[in-house]
């Protein structure tokens, strides 16, 4: 993904990662239009609503709203996951 940002001239990117001191982490948050997208990383092509679980206390940020977000995994196929969260196939990235 860096590089992806890095190739089309963005030197620096807004990705981040999130951890806090109760061990809830989000592996990346994508800054875009005011929102914050998180995405996780897994390995399983069957991820559950636990893996997204951190990303509530992105609710729980004044001064930001949080976008659509998913899973990214080896699904075969893109899907819904919750309200705005999809499940995203490694191989659309």
């Amino acid at each position: 993904m860096l590089k992806s940002y890095y190739n089309s001239g963005e030197l620096d990117p807004p990705i981040y990662y999130y951890r806090d001191r109760d061990k809830r982490e989000i592996d990346l948050i994508i800054m875009r239009d005011g929102k914050l997208h998180p995405l996780e990383i897994k390995k399983t092509m069957s991820p559950t609503i636990g893996d997204i679980r951190a990303f509530k206390v992105l609710d729980d940020l004044s001064g930001y709203e949080r976008g659509a977000g998913g899973i990214i995994c080896p699904a075969e196929r893109l899907l819904p996951f919750g309200e705005q969260d999809r499940i995203i196939p490694i191989n659309c990235i």
